[in-house]
């Protein structure tokens, strides 16, 4: 791993500030040296007082060898998602900004997290919060440490189909249709999704959002616009799924890409309130 003094070297003031501001919970960062050797020194000093009390037992040693281990890997999980974060820092940001009892749930949530993928999510969390404080709540953080890789997946598939209409919505009209089943997306997954805590799944009921004439609906840099009906407010159809909290919240950090034909599947289910 690069020493810390060398990342800090290059890093925006905002980020630099990041790293005095979150030492505290992620440890002695200016000093590498003495982080690697932090969990040996601890594990030695519980042996030592062992041993002025008395032998220390097989047991006690295989403990202390064990929460040793535990601890390095805990300590470099939490660096490699904090050392995700910093580049992702801008340069408007108010680090100070930052609620410490906010930072200190993230880090003791996150400190088990070892694959790559599930960290850069991590790192994105606190670089969001940083950048803009009160994006992610404690609840979401809670919520993201019972999350694994596979449903984080799902989760992004999903969002592949996620189109602004006043406001980000998963437009899911009927999930036994191909262009959703194609990607993994089916009754099955909306459930799975909705025990998960993301979405919110209605059955038979129906999302629907309030639209007038001439409102545009936007996916991924496209747009329909709504041409009827000539006059007055409408109810457009918007699927069975809504994000809850949890969901809101994560969906703009997860990466998900436009699922091709999707824009033109919308625009024959809504035909008779796009065109004339």
């Amino acid at each position: 791993m690069e020493e810390w003094g060398k990342i800090a070297a290059g890093l925006s003031k905002p980020a630099t500030r990041l790293v005095e501001k979150v030492s505290d919970a992620v440890g002695v960062l200016y000093e590498p040296t003495r982080l690697r050797r932090l969990g040996k020194a601890m594990a030695d000093v519980a042996i030592l007082e062992a041993e002025t009390r008395e032998e220390v037992s097989d047991l006690e040693r295989r403990a202390i060898v064990r929460w040793r281990y535990e601890e390095t890997m805990h300590q470099k999980n939490m660096e490699e998602i904090f050392k995700g974060a910093l580049p992702q820092v801008s340069d408007d940001a108010n680090p100070d900004r930052l609620d410490e009892d906010w930072v200190s749930n993230l880090f003791g949530k996150c400190r088990t997290v070892s694959d790559e993928d599930m960290q850069s999510l991590w790192s994105k969390v606190l670089a969001g919060e940083v950048n803009m404080p009160g994006s992610f709540s404690k609840r979401t953080v809670n919520a993201l440490s019972d999350l694994n890789r596979p449903e984080a997946e799902l989760f992004t598939r999903l969002c592949g189909f996620v189109c602004d209409i006043r406001g980000y919505i998963p437009v899911v009209l009927d999930p036994n249709d191909q262009i959703y089943t194609a990607s993994g997306i089916n009754y099955d997954a909306v459930r799975y999704l909705d025990g998960a805590g993301l979405i919110s799944y209605g059955g038979i009921s129906h999302t629907t959002a309030t639209l007038d004439r001439g409102e545009e609906i936007s996916y991924h840099g496209n747009t329909l616009t709504v041409e009827k009906p000539k006059v007055g407010s409408f109810g457009m159809d918007c699927g069975v799924v809504n994000f809850t909290t949890v969901g809101g919240e994560l969906f703009p950090i997860c990466g998900s890409k436009p699922v091709d034909g999707f824009l033109e599947y919308l625009r024959l289910r809504w035909e008779k309130h796009l065109s004339d």
